[in-house]
């Protein structure tokens, strides 16, 4: 059972690593890049940018979620370990689904 609670935490540590990644490269790097760019180029780079990935990054936002359902549910149910770690999860759990509500928002 504990490698498979490895298994999960890596599972959603990496899954919302990507996602969180992607928000820090494109605040940091690409918001800089397209103020140096034309209306034009920055308007067709950035449709293209999300023509791709709305395809590919809910990938990563459902494993992370499921990855961590899963380990909150199996937590529970073997009861191996505390209250105060299964509230950490649980709080990761209610983070990544505001963060999911918020993107399905903003991203129409």
């Amino acid at each position: 059972m504990d490698d498979f609670v490895r298994i999960l935490h890596s599972i959603a540590i990496l899954s919302i690593g990507v996602v969180y990644g992607v928000d820090v490269f494109f605040t940091v790097i690409v918001r800089k890049a397209l103020t140096r760019s034309s209306d034009a180029g920055m308007t067709e780079v950035i449709g293209r940018i999300h023509e791709v990935s709305s395809g590919r990054m809910p990938i990563f936002g459902a494993s992370a979620l499921v990855s961590t359902l899963a380990l909150a549910v199996t937590q529970w149910l073997f009861n191996s370990m505390s209250i105060s770690s299964l509230g950490w999860i649980l709080t990761a759990l209610i983070a990544q689904i505001m963060f999911l509500v918020l993107y399905a928002t903003v991203s129409r």
